[in-house]
């Protein structure tokens, strides 16, 4: 991207797993590149879930109770809304699991409600991240 004239690279990712990673090639370029007309910044507030948890607290009232899976109300709400069959939807409202944490993901119109919602904050969050990693540049 540097070499093609991009003026700032910005790396978001959502996967916890590639976090660590994005931070040190962040780090790296930026010491490598320093005094370029080309920035790099890693922007993690994207991928904070914990924010985004509080924020459905304080915001849709959700008290989730942790039931110990791999699972989350958050992100799935958000993936209902590109389709409700991406959590497999039909199936857990057939056997009786259309919940995560005591969070109803049932009836769907309200679950893809939420969803859009929380893509609302985190796009918002993660925006005002990037101004703010922009506005500490030095060009």
């Amino acid at each position: 991207l540097k070499v093609h004239g991009f003026e700032h690279v910005i790396l978001i990712g959502d996967s916890g797993g590639n976090q660590r990673g994005m931070k040190e090639v962040a780090a790296n370029l930026t010491a490598k590149w320093n005094g370029g007309k080309t920035t790099i910044h890693f922007i993690p507030e994207y991928y904070t879930y914990e924010a985004a948890s509080k924020w459905a607290e304080d915001n849709l009232g959700w008290k989730q109770v942790n039931e110990g899976h791999h699972d989350d109300p958050v992100i799935s709400s958000i993936m209902m809304t590109v389709h409700p069959d991406t959590v497999r939807i039909k199936q857990r409202i057939a056997k009786n699991k259309a919940s995560i944490n005591g969070i109803a993901l049932a009836p769907v119109d309200k679950a893809v409600a939420a969803g859009k919602k929380l893509v609302d904050y985190r796009a918002q969050v993660t925006v005002d991240a990037i101004r703010k990693a922009l506005a500490n540049t030095s060009h």
